[in-house]
């Protein structure tokens, strides 16, 4: 037999003594559910999808220097629920050993990014462009697939 120290009269005060705090609990309770609520609603959303290139379209570069090429990326994406952020581009060159080099963003919401002064008039090289969405710290899609090309001076 279990020898119990606690008189019955003293745990039925403590149990007494604890309900008025259990207002406060159903405060904290639903507060943390509406919260729990809302993590899940954003979280259910998974991994956004990531920019696709299309294609790309050289023009001349404006101003000086001269013989220089501007390359117009155009890219489709499907941004779902995902809040708006931006698309970054990145690309490499073979002349340069395929090093990665950040090229900018543009807001989530256009659908082309010029890269300035990509090309002279001189140079022929392979190139590789790649995308992805961000959104903050928080939301880093996945990379695009590669589009890889030639570049041929005019």
């Amino acid at each position: 037999m279990a020898n119990n120290t606690t008189p019955k009269r003293v745990m039925a005060k403590l149990l007494h003594l604890s309900r008025p705090a259990k207002r406060v609990s159903n405060v904290v309770r639903t507060w943390l559910a509406m919260r729990s609520q809302k993590r899940r609603r954003n979280a259910g959303s998974g991994t956004p999808a990531s920019p696709v290139i299309t294609g790309l379209n050289l023009t001349e570069s404006a101003g000086e220097p001269l013989y220089w090429f501007d390359v117009l990326v155009d890219f489709t994406f499907e941004q779902g629920s995902f809040p708006d952020g931006t698309i970054e581009l990145y690309w490499s060159r073979g002349s340069q050993g395929w090093v990665e080099n950040y090229v900018g963003a543009v807001s989530s919401n256009l659908r082309q990014l010029r890269h300035v002064r990509a090309f002279s008039d001189f140079e022929n090289d392979d190139v590789r462009y790649w995308m992805r969405y961000r959104c903050g710290a928080g939301i880093v899609g996945p990379f695009g697939p590669v589009y890889q090309w030639y570049y041929c001076a005019p």
